[in-house]
């Protein structure tokens, strides 16, 4: 059997352990992201400005990288900088400059038919 006054030391030392800053301790929350990944995001994120969260996220993971939507969402608050959030629209005289091409063949390939039956 233990004495009192080991059970009571060995308590001590707990405390000491517990409270002493060390490494030992487990820190609230996920770890944060690498510098370079985070540098990579911004990077694709300025790049593609019409993009949104999810989007960034499967570029990433194309290139092997995990990581979540709600960390992409968080980042342009490190680098004071403001994204569209997931399912913003693109306005819609941009969308049809991008597209004007498109849009200007599609055009001369309708055909218009003349059928008994109206739809």
């Amino acid at each position: 059997m233990a004495k009192p006054d080991a059970i009571l030391g060995w308590y001590r030392k707990l405390i000491e352990r517990k409270f002493d800053g060390s490494r030992h301790r487990c820190y609230p929350g996920r770890p944060r992201i690498a510098p370079e990944l985070e540098a990579l995001v911004v990077r694709i994120a300025r790049k593609n400005s019409g993009w949104s969260y999810d989007r960034i996220v499967g570029a990433l993971a194309n290139l092997g990288h995990r990581i979540s939507d709600q960390t992409v969402g968080n980042i342009p608050r490190r680098h004071a900088w403001r994204r569209r959030p997931n399912g913003a629209k693109t306005q819609l005289g941009a969308f049809i400059r991008s597209h004007m091409a498109v849009l200007a063949g599609i055009g001369f390939f309708t055909v218009e038919l003349l059928t008994w039956r109206v739809w």
